[in-house]
């Protein structure tokens, strides 16, 4: 199931090399609906015992260094290494070992980004050399497994079949008997290091997107494998962009736009463990539709993007000397408008002829200015919160109408332009006046 928390435990496995040319190797049976809930555990939780299970129907050991299972969305995608024994089976474990209750795993895999859909997948089994072995293609819906009873989906012949889970076992109704589980301890088959893996999970959080400038949450948490709180242990943060930072969970600003990959990294005693997560990082496009004054108005808010932005924290000031800051954890759904009322923010119950949206560390994000007579509105944006010059991102206003809100505030891309106006104005009317005093003086001679 392509959600809920993930986790990053890594085992090393050493083998001896055999035959690589794989030829034969099966995907055997697939648990892409988790397992039934274990004593103490949710559903929920459950459903992201995800496993896999080779089988190697030939009559020689067969390595599997260099290889990959991988979906054509690439989730799931992750590396293989170890051996399969003549006839025996292998089997994958996302996450921990605990997956399959009682079991040992041959390899586990990343929990993060390899969750399998419950509405299907595509696939493939390939070699070291990146040659398709095994295919699997159920990209319309997964034709066998049952997502209430946890039977899994198990090859029977040509076709696929659902029935109780048999890991590390011949398949139910599949026609050979049925071979004892293999243990780990087994001279042919993969073995696992001696070192003990860590005792528990770390989560980073979810992947998310955000503005450049917005103040962004990062909820580290660790458990033992028990589902129990971990504690006395180092949480260690690394954002991607050269920022690093000590403790549990922390706040961060990304001032410019990019695709950052953020490092939990929690150490306790010897063990230590790693989860990540991706932050996509947008320039501003957050705009002001307008501005109505009086105790009754407001000022409203768009966000053209198509998912949910977090400005908590942002400022919005009057121009003169009153602003103020939006509550943390304030988001703007994506293509939706939001309002903030005039006795809510206490601005604007007077003429106002200037508004700025900053970010939180006090650069301009977005300037407005009163509309003048006759003009278009235009709008000046900072698309991100750090000083560049020239201004980017200067675009036209589309979601005001000054002519029929007399009270609307526009935005302007220039902010010296009424200076520049009413300079022009000022030497217009000096022009007149001197124009005239000629023209009467001439007459009077």
């Amino acid at each position: 199931m392509k959600a809920g928390p993930r986790v990053s435990i890594i085992l090393i496995s050493i083998f001896i090399p055999l035959s690589v040319s794989g030829a034969g190797i099966l995907i055997n049976e697939i648990a892409w609906m988790g397992t039934l809930p274990k004593e103490g555990e949710s559903a929920q939780a459950a459903a992201n015992n995800e496993w896999v299970e080779l089988h190697n129907p030939t009559d020689s050991a067969l390595s599997l260094g260099g290889w990959k299972i991988v979906a054509s969305d690439t989730m799931p995608d992750f590396l293989l290494s170890g051996s399969i024994p003549a006839g025996g089976y292998f089997l994958l474990e996302r996450g921990s070992d605990e997956v399959v209750a009682g079991t040992p795993a041959d390899i586990i895999y990343p929990f993060k980004n390899n969750a399998l859909s419950n509405l299907g997948e595509h696939i493939f089994l390939k070699n070291s050399s990146g040659e398709t072995v095994d295919e699997i293609n159920a990209s319309s819906g997964w034709p066998a497994g049952d997502n209430t009873t946890k039977d899994t989906m198990q090859r029977g012949g040509p076709s696929w079949i659902t029935a109780k889970a048999t890991p590390r076992a011949a398949n139910q109704g599949s026609g050979m008997s049925e071979q004892p589980k293999q243990q780990s301890s087994s001279p042919s088959s993969t073995q696992i290091s001696n070192i003990a893996p860590p005792p528990f999970r770390v989560y980073a959080g979810e992947d998310k997107n955000v503005i450049a400038g917005a103040i962004v949450d990062f909820p580290g948490y660790a458990e033992y494998l028990d589902g129990s709180e971990l504690g006395n242990a180092r949480f260690w943060w690394n954002f991607g962009d050269g920022a690093t930072a000590e403790g549990r969970s922390l706040t961060h600003t990304f001032n410019t736009s990019g695709v950052y990959l953020v490092g939990l990294h929690v150490s306790s005693g010897t063990h230590a463990v790693s989860d990540y997560v991706r932050v996509n990082v947008i320039p501003n496009k957050v705009k002001i539709l307008r501005v109505v004054e009086g105790e009754a108005g407001f000022i409203e808010f768009t966000n053209p993007d198509d998912f949910d932005l977090d400005i908590g924290a942002w400022i919005i000031d009057d121009g003169i000397s009153q602003n103020f800051i939006i509550p943390s954890q304030t988001k703007i759904s994506g293509r939706s408008t939001v309002a903030f009322s005039n006795r809510t923010t206490g601005l604007f119950h007077y003429g106002v002829s200037l508004v700025n949206l900053r970010y939180p560390n006090g650069i301009v994000a977005v300037t407005w200015a009163k509309a003048v007579t006759g003009q278009e509105p235009t709008i000046s944006s900072r698309p991100e919160a750090v000083v560049v010059s020239p201004v980017e991102s200067v675009g036209k206003n589309t979601g005001s109408d000054p002519a029929s809100e007399s009270a609307a505030l526009v935005r302007s891309d220039r902010p010296a332009s009424f200076a520049f106006l009413f300079a022009a104005l000022g030497v217009g009317v000096l022009a007149a006046g001197a124009f005239i005093m000629i023209k009467s003086r001439i007459r009077g001679g």
